[in-house]
């Protein structure tokens, strides 16, 4: 009797082992009726260097561009100097030490081209009064995307 219960049970095994118990086949390319395949992401590429960047000849990897400083001030009867300096941030005090242009005003006025490095630059231009009892004036520019030659004129 123990042997016949032995025989059923290696028996029973090895029917249930051919019944395909699973499989170690992964194709996964034909979806079951009713499942939707993922979608498939093509896959992300780090350039190691610029030179595995790829860009249409029409690309400018720039971000310098040229800032045309044009100051007339007519009603202006004094001396004064002009510094054009990045625009602090949260309300700080300006940074003479981070001016792009400074240059006195003569009565012609200033029409002066500076190279700007960074597109997201803000400007202040400030006009001081050599005699110090004024307070300077302010003006603000900042880039335009959609213009193709970049202006901060101050009249």
């Amino acid at each position: 009797m123990k042997n016949l219960i032995m025989t059923i049970l290696a028996a029973t095994g090895f029917m249930l082992q051919g019944c395909g118990g699973g499989s170690d086949d992964t194709n996964t390319s034909t979806p079951i009726q009713g499942e939707t395949p993922a979608p498939v992401s093509p896959p992300v590429v780090t350039p190691v260097s610029t030179a595995d960047l790829v860009a249409t000849p029409e690309f400018d990897f720039s971000t310098q561009f040229e800032l045309l400083i044009d100051v007339k001030l007519t009603e202006i009867s004094q001396r004064a100097y002009l510094n054009v300096c990045v625009k602090p941030q949260l309300e700080q005090p300006v940074d003479y030490n981070n001016c792009i242009y400074r240059s006195p005003i003569s009565s012609l006025g200033i029409k002066q081209s500076v190279t700007i490095a960074n597109s997201e630059t803000e400007l202040l231009a400030l006009i001081w009064f050599y005699d110090g009892s004024t307070e300077p004036l302010t003006y603000q520019w900042m880039y335009e995307s959609g213009q193709t030659e970049q202006s901060f004129i101050v009249r």
